[in-house]
This record gives structure tokens, C-alpha cells and sequence, in this order.
């Protein structure tokens, strides 16, 4: 008896919680990248220039819930994120910063 409470109390806790509150909860996957040539020529402009672009990365990722909440979306959650960067460097051409982001997010639709 003990044991079927516990379980019925557990149903109850997971129906209120917010992923069901509305509708059905999905995943919702995204991806970001961007290329820009490298300014400055020393290690701390480089690295100072790749923190502010996976910055960018991060509040890009939450303004993408924003926009999931504001359309399709009761509750946006990011439950992952990857954020990489790569700079090439290439004889006789401009050296480029490459950054790229995946989102993992769990929405419950409205």
C-alpha cells in the first residue's frame, strides 16, 4: 500500500510539474556558426576575440528560448549546449576565427 502511494504521489509530482503543464515536451535542436577574419595579431587580442564570440554563442542560445516561448513554446529549458572555436591560419591569406554552437533544448509546447 505504502509502495502504491509513494508511486501515485510521484505520478502526481512529475503531472505538475512544468513540462506538463501545457502541452507535450520536445526536444528542439539548433545550430549556429560563423566565420570572421582574426583581429589583431597577438595570442590575447586572438583570445579575447574568441571569448567574445562564444559569448555571442551563449546569448544567442538563450534569446533562442525567448523566441520558442514568445511562438510555440510554454517553458523552453536548455538542457545542452557545445560551444567550439577554430582559428586557420593559411600562408598568404587572412587568418579566420571559426566558432560553432549546438543547442539541446526541451520545450513544453503551448
Amino acid at each position: 500500500m505504502f509502495l502504491r502511494a509513494l508511486s501515485a504521489a510521484a505520478v502526481l509530482a512529475a503531472l505538475a510539474s512544468p513540462a506538463f503543464a501545457g502541452g507535450p515536451a520536445i526536444w528542439v535542436n539548433t545550430s549556429y556558426s560563423v566565420q570572421v577574419p582574426v583581429n589583431g595579431e597577438t595570442d590575447t587580442q586572438i583570445t579575447d576575440q574568441e571569448k567574445s564570440l562564444k559569448r555571442s554563442m551563449y546569448e544567442r542560445a538563450a534569446r533562442e528560448c525567448d523566441d520558442l516561448k514568445a511562438t510555440i513554446a510554454l517553458t523552453c529549458q536548455i538542457t545542452s549546449i557545445n560551444v567550439s572555436t577554430q582559428i586557420t591560419r593559411n600562408p598568404g591569406t587572412p587568418s579566420q576565427v571559426y566558432v560553432s554552437a549546438n543547442v539541446q533544448m526541451q520545450v513544453t509546447v503551448k
